[in-house]
């Protein structure tokens, strides 16, 4: 700690961003914390300054489950770096006048990753386990002299400020410690509330790639039984999926003859019974996917040949080649760059020659989608530094506890992949998902459509 700590005492407020990068980046190894830790709280926290002026350092330990308030940072800010434990930052927007305090953002950081809270921000930092506690490093400037008139919100509406005589941006602290409370003074809505079915989770460090499709496994297991019904009952979804399948069904006349066609990622079948039904084309269609649970049903549901693996894992002979070869709402959910192309690539061995390859993609310049705040996540929590590549999102679904990844591309990096695994491309087309869903787009909003030909 020694270290870091002439790091700070030597640094200039005025080059505060430039010390939080170094900060956040400080060898693990050189931070020696564990003898400075302050007693472990009941609830909530409890703090140890290590330096107080003119920039802070405050190392922080959280007892299982403690949460600080939802607190404003209003003339000051900082970064925190996460030494033992997992925690969530939550951030919000608070409108005055409507009354509102909305969640905007969720990250789960572990340990040996960190995040800004900057002037201006309303957020909660919370321990993310039951059981262990979290220990946290935090650097401010200017330093935190007093809680006095932080303004503080609660889950259930409830506002106050707290006073001078207050340790801690918490409502564990005593009585008073506050100014007057004033209830119902706003309604909260966490993302739970909002509309939207999903949500952002970005987890810092990113993840192994056995750690997401752990997730992704999770994430599917769960709703397997539901899948159809909720694409049925989705209706933006529902229009998505059936504009795709019609344009595959309409493409397979174009290879002559079809008589074999694999659909990765096959989920429940569903798909891959409605294309073949509705191009009256009569072929063998073989399905592959990791999770169990859809491959029962895509089996009940008649296709010829199903595979429960991973499409890398699958052991295929040589001369195992098909007409066409489907990737439907899943590419983006392969973790890493290097392994998408090996994927392609494999898919390329195993199509015959004028085989095509037919694969959808998340769109990351789609300002109707997540690409914008994706980009911001990127920037904003120097993500790069934590495994990412530009794209990568984790995401709840409401209703579903696991987390799962998806990649979003830009186009350029979308050609590059299919052109590397040895592709030539036929046609790529921008289909509305958000808005205008199962509509052809220009510009560059709307899910990518890709139509790929193994050279005859």
């Amino acid at each position: 700690m020694e270290n870091l700590q002439k790091l700070i005492l030597k640094a200039k407020p005025e080059n505060f961003e430039e010390l939080g990068g170094e900060f956040l980046s400080f060898p693990e190894h050189e931070i020696d914390w564990k003898s400075l830790l302050p007693n472990l709280p009941d609830q909530g926290y409890s703090r140890n300054v290590l330096i107080h002026e003119p920039i802070e350092l405050v190392l922080l330990r959280w007892a299982p489950k403690a949460k600080s308030a939802i607190h404003w940072h209003k003339g000051f800010g900082g970064f925190v770096r996460v030494l033992s434990g997992s925690a969530f930052n939550r951030s919000y927007h608070y409108n005055q006048g409507e009354k509102t305090l909305r969640e905007i953002s969720r990250v789960r950081v572990h340990a040996g990753a960190g995040f800004p809270e900057m002037d201006g921000d309303i957020h909660m930092i919370e321990n993310a386990s039951a059981e262990d506690e979290l220990v946290s490093l935090h650097l401010y400037f200017p330093a935190i002299k007093s809680f006095e008139g932080m303004e503080i919100f609660k889950e259930d509406g409830t506002y106050a400020k707290l006073n001078g005589k207050a340790n801690s941006a918490s409502w564990t602290e005593a009585k008073e410690h506050f100014h007057a409370f004033e209830p119902n003074a706003f309604e909260y809505i966490p993302f739970e509330n909002q509309n939207a079915s999903h949500f952002l989770l970005p987890i810092l460090p990113k993840p192994s790639k056995e750690q997401i499709g752990l997730g992704i496994q999770d994430y599917y297991s769960a709703q397997a039984k539901i899948y159809d019904a909720h694409d049925k009952k989705h209706q933006s979804r529902n229009l998505y999926t059936e504009a795709i399948n019609q344009l595959i069904a309409q493409n397979l006349h174009e290879i002559q003859p079809v008589g074999s066609v694999l659909h990765l990622a096959c989920g429940t079948g569903r798909r891959a019974m409605e294309i073949r039904e509705s191009s009256n084309l009569d072929y063998k269609i073989t399905g592959i996917d990791a999770n169990l649970g859809m491959c029962t049903i895509a089996g009940e549901r008649g296709l010829d040949k199903i595979i429960n693996d991973h499409w890398l894992n699958a052991e295929l002979a040589n001369d195992v080649h098909f007409d066409a070869i489907t990737y439907l709402y899943a590419f983006g959910h392969i973790a890493r760059k290097d392994l998408r192309l090996e994927i392609l690539k494999k898919a390329f061995n195993h199509l015959s020659p004028g085989g095509r390859l037919y694969v959808d993609a998340f769109n990351l310049d789609d300002e109707d989608e997540w690409g914008p705040a994706i980009k911001n996540h990127f920037e904003h929590l120097n993500l790069s530094e934590y495994g990412y590549e530009l794209g990568d999102a984790f995401y709840r679904k409401k209703e579903v506890p696991a987390t799962a990844y998806l990649h979003y591309f830009s186009k350029p990096e979308i050609e590059n992949l299919l052109k590397g695994a040895g592709f030539t491309i036929i046609s790529i087309h921008q289909i509305g998902y958000a808005k205008n869903p199962g509509t052809i787009l220009s510009g560059t909003n709307g899910h990518f459509f890709i139509v790929a030909e193994k050279p005859a």
